[in-house]
C-alpha cells in the first residue's frame, strides 16, 4: 500500500537550477572585486580627509593677540618656556624662543612629508581676497645665522589653495607656495618681541602682526591678492595702551638687551 502521508515534491527546474549557479559565481568574483577596491581606495581617502581635518584647523585657527610667537631676549623666553612646554629654543638651548602652531606642523607635515622650518608661526589663517580666491596662508619667523648673533630678517609666506571635497578630483595635493619676503630691516638679536597675527575683523583680505623692536612698537599688515599672493608692509605705530608686558624703556635697558 503507498504510503499517502509521504511528502511529493515538484521537479527541480533546470532553469532556476542554472540561475543559482550563475548567481554563486557571479557573486564571489563580485565581493572579491569590491574588497580589492576597498583595500586599494581607503589608504588615499584615509589621508585625504586627515589633510582636510589638519587644513581646517589651520584655516580656523586663531591665537590671542597678546600670545608671544617670537622673543629673542634670552630670560624673558626662559620665562616663556617654564611656563609652557610648546615653546621651543635654539639647538644650543639659547635665543631665540618660539612658538610653532601644533595645526601647522601637522598640517605641513602632512602635505610635504617634513615640519616647517619656522622660528615662530607669526600667522596662520584663511583669507579670501576681494575677488573671492581663498587660500591658507601661514608666515613663518626666519633668522640669519650666518650673521652673528643671528638677525631676525624674514618672514617666509606660505599660500595653499583649500583642498577639493574628493580625493580623486584636481587639485587634491595642492603645492604649497611660498615666498621669502624681507622684514623692515635686519632686526637685532636680544631686542624683539613678536605677538600672533590676527585677521582683520573688517576685510577677510586683510591681517595685522605686532612687533616689539627696540624701542619701538611696529606692526606689519598682508593682504591677499586675487592671484593667491600675499603683500606686507611694515610701518612704525603708536604703543597701545594696555601693553601685554613691560618693554625696556630706555637705551641702557636696550643695550643690556642687546649684549647680554
Amino acid at each position: 500500500m503507498a504510503d499517502t502521508n509521504a511528502l511529493s515534491y515538484a521537479p527541480v527546474d533546470a532553469a532556476a537550477r542554472r540561475r543559482r549557479t550563475l548567481r554563486r559565481a557571479v557573486r564571489v568574483p563580485l565581493l572579491l572585486l569590491l574588497v580589492g577596491a576597498g583595500i586599494w581606495l581607503a589608504p588615499p581617502i584615509f589621508r585625504h580627509y586627515r589633510l582636510r581635518a589638519a587644513e581646517r584647523a589651520c584655516m580656523t585657527y586663531g591665537a590671542p593677540k597678546e600670545q608671544v610667537v617670537y622673543e629673542d631676549f634670552a630670560t624673558d623666553g626662559a620665562k616663556l618656556k617654564a611656563k609652557d612646554a610648546r615653546y621651543q629654543t635654539s639647538a644650543s638651548g639659547g635665543p631665540p624662543t618660539h612658538l610653532v602652531a601644533d595645526a601647522w606642523r601637522q598640517y605641513h607635515q602632512l602635505l610635504t612629508g617634513a615640519p616647517p622650518a619656522s622660528k615662530g608661526t607669526v600667522f596662520l589663517h584663511k583669507l579670501v581676497s576681494k575677488g573671492g580666491t581663498e587660500r591658507l596662508v601661514a608666515i613663518d619667523l626666519t633668522v640669519d645665522q650666518s650673521m652673528n648673533p643671528p638677525w631676525l630678517t624674514h618672514a617666509r609666506v606660505w599660500t595653499v589653495p583649500p583642498l577639493p571635497l574628493w580625493p580623486w578630483a584636481s587639485g587634491a595635493k595642492p603645492t604649497p607656495q611660498s615666498a621669502n619676503m624681507m622684514i623692515y630691516e635686519p632686526l637685532h638679536q636680544g631686542t624683539n618681541t613678536v605677538f600672533a597675527g590676527q585677521v582683520d575683523p573688517n576685510d577677510p583680505a586683510r591681517f595685522s602682526i605686532e612687533f616689539w623692536n627696540a624701542l619701538n612698537w611696529l606692526k606689519m599688515t598682508g593682504e591677499l591678492a586675487d592671484d593667491g599672493t600675499v603683500s606686507l608692509r611694515m610701518q612704525a605705530i603708536a604703543p597701545p595702551e594696555a601693553k601685554p608686558f613691560d618693554p625696556p624703556r630706555s637705551p641702557a635697558e636696550l643695550q643690556r638687551r642687546s649684549t647680554r
